[in-house]
């Protein structure tokens, strides 16, 4: 089972949620409410909910991967950070008290900068790295690649050359995604 983690302003209908459910069966995302308190407890509600039934792999990106670090660190779990967001709280100040529109359904919402204090509740070290596979992009306008690879040195990971922080050609790496889980 994969547990699919979307990012900031983004939706369990994503374009990468798409392309796994043409790949992967069991795939599963849930819409996460923009608080990082209550969308982390949707996203453990879920976990503590289908831990005994399947395996579950996390797949995070940009925000997700983030909330993904945690949650893997906190269960045990396999988890793929595409090109994530290592600290949040720092990189979305820009958007304190400001009004965002999600990009997937158009809704406008208010992140407050309370906020940024609970992200900062999710913060992990002392990461099983074997746990962890990180796909990253060097073009991503978004967020600085080297932050994930200082933070997470020992994990296995994938760097390109240009791409976004959408990370382009996602469906490329199906196939190593899927010997990683297994």
């Amino acid at each position: 089972m994969i547990l699919y983690i979307h990012g900031f302003a983004s939706s369990s209908k994503s374009n990468k949620v798409t392309l796994l459910k043409k790949r992967f069966n069991n795939i599963y995302s849930i819409d996460l409410d923009i608080s990082p308190k209550i969308a982390m407890k949707q996203l453990e509600k879920f976990i503590k909910k289908n831990i005994k039934k399947d395996n579950i792999t996390l797949i995070g990106s940009s925000l997700g991967g983030f909330y993904a670090l945690y949650l893997s660190y906190k269960y045990n779990l396999k988890a793929i950070l595409v090109n994530p967001s290592i600290y949040p709280y720092k990189t979305l100040k820009i958007y304190k008290n400001q009004k965002v529109k999600n990009y997937s359904t158009g809704k406008v919402f208010k992140f407050k900068k309370k906020y940024l204090n609970q992200l900062k509740d999710y913060r992990v070290k002392n990461i099983d790295n074997s746990k962890i596979l990180l796909l990253l992009q060097m073009g991503d306008e978004t967020l600085d690649y080297r932050e994930a690879l200082r933070f997470l040195p020992s994990c296995k990971y994938i760097i390109e050359s240009n791409g976004n922080h959408q990370f382009e050609n996602f469906d490329n790496y199906f196939d190593m995604i899927d010997r990683f889980r297994e």
